[in-house]
């Protein structure tokens, strides 16, 4: 008796095509992604090479950044120096993540109060 023929070779014709334009998809993908993670993280980086020195009484807050505002939680005086950890531009406002001298993070929304950045931000 012999073997019956495969029915499933006509399905399959392309699975060699298919296969690599699949694996260049994931490549570039891949590429891609790491692309946007590596820029981030330069841009974080180059962030915190940034100092401020507080010039007035500034508010710090902490909650939803985006809002340009969130609950108050310190105040900075004249002459504070907090790190700054990142610098975020938001459809109505820019913030600056910072940590303070006790550990305690926040962030400042540029326009209340008042702070001095160098290098200047753009």
């Amino acid at each position: 008796m012999s073997k019956p023929e495969s029915l499933s070779h006509a399905a399959f014709t392309f699975r060699g095509p298919v296969k690599l334009v699949g694996s260049i998809v994931g490549v570039v993908a891949l590429f891609v992604g790491t692309l946007i993670a590596v820029c981030w993280a330069y841009d974080a980086r180059q962030d915190r090479n940034h100092t401020m020195v507080v010039t007035a009484v500034t508010p710090v807050f902490k909650g939803y950044e985006e809002n340009c505002g969130g609950t108050q939680t310190a105040i900075l005086q004249p002459g504070a120096q907090p790190q700054i950890r990142r610098i975020r531009y938001w459809k109505n406002c820019a913030t600056v993540d910072v940590v303070l001298s006790n550990g305690q993070e926040g962030f400042i929304v540029m326009g209340d109060g008042d702070v001095r950045i160098n290098p200047p931000l753009p």
